[in-house]
């Protein structure tokens, strides 16, 4: 028998010919299946994990620029006032500026310094990080005097850490006009 008529023997019995469309149908369908709907199922799956990612990225996003908008709106309010923020932080270490402002308050506050010097100033700047620089003074005066020097000390803008503060007594006497040592170290920070 030749290829012709096997096929028109197959073709001529009604079952055959009804399980050969049965079986083509699911090899059509297992193949449309397998190539052509798993695909599409799988890239709809990925499209929405990718919106799920790409919405928790957007209200980030939105996120900071709300606190930024915020940012700027606190920026625009305190415009008028930068110039206060630079005389308490300073660019630079502004030594010169800040030994003659200590000198005015001793001078108002009727104290005598004795010594003032500074050590560990750093002239490189390291960028956001607050420079620091430490200011040895030895003053001498009644109470009341001193008290003034430290009342004149905090009417300043120019931020100042007390960083040690030694009392001393110059005579003996228990008077109020009595004279006091006083030995500060103050740390003084720029930018």
């Amino acid at each position: 028998m030749n290829i012709k008529e096997i096929a028109k023997n197959i073709s001529s019995n009604k079952k055959v010919k009804d399980y050969t469309y049965v079986t083509l149908f699911f090899l059509i369908s297992s193949f449309f299946a397998l190539f052509v709907i798993k695909p599409v199922i799988s890239i709809a799956f990925s499209l929405q994990r990718e919106e799920k990612d790409l919405r928790v990225v957007n209200d980030t996003y939105e996120a900071e620029l709300n606190q930024l908008v915020d940012l700027q709106s606190q920026l625009e309010q305190i415009r008028d006032r930068i110039y206060l923020l630079d005389q308490a932080l300073p660019s630079t270490p502004k030594i010169a500026v800040l030994f003659q402002s200590l000198k005015n308050s001793a001078a108002a506050a009727g104290v005598s310094i004795l010594q003032l010097n500074t050590t560990n100033v750093n002239l490189v700047s390291n960028g956001k990080i607050p420079s620091q620089y430490t200011v040895a003074m030895v003053l001498e005066g009644n109470y009341d005097q001193t008290t003034a020097f430290f009342k004149e000390l905090s009417s300043q803008r120019r931020i100042k850490v007390i960083k040690n503060l030694h009392i001393l007594k110059t005579n003996q006497n228990a008077s109020e006009s009595a004279h006091v040592r006083l030995e500060i170290s103050l740390d003084l920070f720029y930018l």
